[in-house]
């Protein structure tokens, strides 16, 4: 005997598939959906890409949202590292991420003495290494590559602000972290990430990619320390009420329990 399908979406990556791909991958997008019991979105965004997409009605009743959490227990017993940064960048090295536009904003803020923590590992790493190494911001950013989970943590735990560019995301893991551990994020307004980081309660959204923009951003935060502990104490309020992994979990177990106990 087979149980009840239950479809767990992750973002749908075939939005940026060729044209080919993405037509087939949206056709089996709407395969698995129309047989599944369930189907759990992981971030509002992706059910409304869902119902745009007309892979899912927008109000199904089979659909529903369970955000991707954080565990509190990763971070206990976790200091901060050694070395402090008023920010911190943690990401692929990837198209996705917009690493070299973070190498941008470094550089329209070259004369403040602002230090950057760059955490940048993968497929254009040799790339991003290249350009912070002619960059006229260079002794402002201290790159790294791909870090042990815990290291990472521990550089947000050092660092003032958390910056994330991105072009585009799902729900994005990596500020929930930051949050989490009291930093206000500054990031794009793209979907997705403006689930976690909502304007002027926990952070800054951006909408156009322009440098100045977020270095401006950066400053006021960084030269406001009233505004800066507001935004850090809201978000990590924010993030214990909506995001922990717990309470996502116990929320799965009861629509497991549920399916089950349909089919007996």
């Amino acid at each position: 005997h087979i149980g009840p399908l239950v479809y767990t979406v992750h973002g749908f990556h075939h939005v940026r598939k060729p044209f080919p791909l993405r037509q087939l991958s949206r056709l089996a997008e709407r395969r698995i959906a129309a047989r599944a019991a369930a189907v759990v979105f992981v971030s509002a965004g992706d059910q409304s890409r869902a119902a745009n997409e007309e892979i899912l009605p927008r109000r199904d009743p089979k659909a529903t949202v369970i955000a991707n959490g954080i565990d509190p227990a990763d971070f206990d017993g976790l200091t901060a590292a050694e070395e402090r940064f008023d920010l911190v960048f943690a990401g692929r090295a990837h198209q996705q991420k917009n690493p070299f536009f973070m190498i941008e904003i470094m550089e329209a803020l070259r004369t403040t003495g602002i230090r950057l923590r760059m955490i940048c590992g993968g497929e254009l790493e040799a790339a991003v290494r290249a350009r912070v190494a002619v960059s006229p911001a260079r002794d402002q950013i201290v790159l790294s590559g791909a870090l042990p989970r815990r290291d990472v943590l521990r550089a947000f735990l050092s660092a003032r602000l958390y910056i994330q560019p991105s072009l585009w995301e799902d729900l994005p893991i990596a500020p929930i972290e930051a949050l989490y551990c009291g930093l206000p994020v500054i990031a794009s307004k793209i979907r997705g990430t403006d689930e976690v980081v909502i304007d002027g309660v926990n952070g800054c959204l951006i909408e156009r990619f322009e440098r100045k923009l977020y270095a401006d951003a950066i400053r006021t935060l960084l030269g406001d320390d009233a505004m800066h502990d507001r935004l850090a104490a809201q978000g990590e309020a924010w993030i214990k009420r909506q995001y922990l992994r717990p309470a996502g979990s116990e929320r799965l177990a009861r629509l497991y329990e549920g399916l089950l106990a349909q089919g007996e």
